[in-house]
């Protein structure tokens, strides 16, 4: 009689219901067994593949030159399909401040285009500054695993 009496009351608490006639004692106890039982993890949980972390993708270039200007800088590709350039120019004459207008594209392992960020522009620079600068963007992410290598080229 016992077992047809806990089973309703039983669900009842897991409902999140008051447990009705029964004392507090008997109903929080039962609650307590049923968040016990939530948490018991599924026997073919550890079953499930897991992808390993993939490491990001560098493409650096120091000391390009156009002109009046120089950059260094580093295209960083994400395996969730993100992308940060991070550079560094400056000019050696400008009149009335110099521009570097970057273009990057990214390449497969036959130095075929992927895709590219179109072209970012450093701020103004004159004689004497050093313009760090960034830019972030997205890419398709399934191109990623593709992607062996990136051509820049820069005017000013």
């Amino acid at each position: 009689m016992v077992n047809r009496f806990v089973l309703p009351v039983f669900l009842v608490a897991f409902a999140g219901f008051p447990c009705g006639s029964m004392d507090n004692l008997r109903c929080s106890h039962l609650s307590t067994g049923a968040a016990t039982l939530i948490g018991v993890p599924h026997p073919y949980s550890a079953a499930i593949p897991q992808e390993p972390e993939r490491e990001p993708k560098r493409f650096e270039w120091v000391d390009q030159r156009a002109g009046d200007c120089h950059l260094s800088g580093v295209l960083t590709l994400f395996p969730d399909g993100k992308a940060r350039w991070a550079a560094t120019s400056w000019t050696d004459h400008t009149v009335s401040g110099d521009i570097w207008h970057e273009t990057l594209q990214v390449l497969d392992g036959q130095k075929h285009p992927l895709f590219g960020f179109g072209v970012w522009d450093s701020d103004r620079m004159f004689v004497g500054d050093r313009d760090n600068w960034s830019k972030e963007s997205t890419f398709p992410a399934g191109f990623f695993d593709n992607a062996a290598g990136a051509e820049s080229s820069g005017s000013c």
